[in-house]
């Protein structure tokens, strides 16, 4: 993770999610489910090291 851009990744992720033409009222419950699919690594080491539902905005 150390030379990844946290920024660009997010970036990309919402304009990626943002090709597939949900609504804007449900982006929000789009994004928190499409986005554990969008890590790998050890970002996604660390996802799956928390128990489910332990992280919130």
């Amino acid at each position: 993770m150390d030379h990844e851009d946290p920024h660009t990744h997010l970036a990309t992720f919402y304009e990626l999610v943002g090709t597939m033409g949900f609504q804007s009222g449900d982006l929000e419950s789009v994004y928190m489910h499409l986005f554990p699919f969008s890590l790998a690594g050890k970002a996604k080491e660390w996802l799956i090291s928390h128990p489910n539902q332990s992280l919130t905005k």
